[in-house]
């Protein structure tokens, strides 16, 4: 490919994660780990692509957010908290706070339960909500902690059919600046031109 071209494509490139840095979303797939998750009333492990949670007493389980990740989340105002989960031994979803976020800044809390419904389910599905000013913005200037439950079954032990939830892909998204969205998107439209004329010779 000829040099002004190659530049071309490192510049579409470029701009495309500076568009994306610009935005600076968590994401945690854990691929390999628990990426810094901790988790209270339930033994977690890493799968490999997912975490598995088992229910170990008789209190509410949830997963900590990794502390390094806590601070200034303002951008995240307006924007989408999401995740995805699966029941994986068919427990009874009788215990309607899963999926309750909870995030805290100092003294100062808001908690919600993002899902409504009986959940999860047996196959993966994704939950997610706006995390909407009014609600969430006290805390998000200066977040302390974030936790989010994913008891769904009343009991623990073996005759009630303890619970084993997935998680996996959880996300806190901001809302593009309109600078950040056209840089991703000029990079994209170069990156397509780079394609395009690889193509056509």
């Amino acid at each position: 490919m000829h040099k002004s071209w190659q530049r071309l494509a490192a510049t579409a490139g470029l701009l495309v994660t500076l568009g994306q840095a610009h935005a600076a979303n968590l994401s945690y797939t854990f691929d390999t780990d628990a990426q810094g998750f901790g988790v209270s009333g339930a033994s977690m492990t890493s799968t490999g692509g997912s975490l598995s949670l088992r229910d170990i007493d008789d209190s509410d389980f949830v997963v900590i957010f990794p502390t390094a990740d806590l601070g200034d989340w303002s951008r995240f105002s307006g924007g989408t908290f999401s995740f995805d989960a699966v029941n994986l031994n068919g427990a009874s979803t009788d215990w309607l706070t899963f999926g309750t976020l909870r995030i805290e800044s100092g003294s100062l809390v808001v908690e919600r339960d993002l899902v409504p419904q009986a959940a999860p389910t047996a196959n993966w599905a994704t939950y997610s909500a706006t995390l909407d000013a009014a609600t969430w913005g006290p805390v998000l200037g200066n977040v302390t902690r974030v936790t989010l439950m994913l008891e769904s079954h009343q009991g623990w032990d073996n005759s009630s059919g303890f619970e084993l939830n997935g998680l996996d892909n959880v996300r806190v998204s901001a809302v593009p600046e309109p600078g950040a969205a056209s840089l991703a998107m000029l990079g994209g439209a170069i990156a397509g031109l780079v394609a395009w004329r690889r193509r056509a010779r």
